[in-house]
């Protein structure tokens, strides 16, 4: 669990560092194009994304950890 907590805080601090490159860039070079942040919540708003029904994201999940403990034995 220590190493999802420590892998999520890695990814939040890389994104927030994109975001500030691509904002301050944009700021510096009077740029018109879409900032990371834009970017980034049409790809998490994306009908495709809110579209997965948890419950069965779940049960692959569960029965891919299943089958490969089996293999193991």
């Amino acid at each position: 669990m220590r190493y999802v907590i420590e892998s999520y805080k890695t990814e939040i601090s890389t994104m927030a560092y994109r975001f500030y490159i691509t904002d301050c860039l944009k700021a510096l070079g009077r740029f018109e194009n879409e900032r990371y942040y834009d970017i980034h919540n049409s790809i998490i708003n994306a009908d495709k994304i809110n579209n997965i029904n948890p419950e069965e994201e779940s049960n692959k999940i569960i029965s891919n950890i299943k089958d490969k403990l089996t293999r193991m034995r």
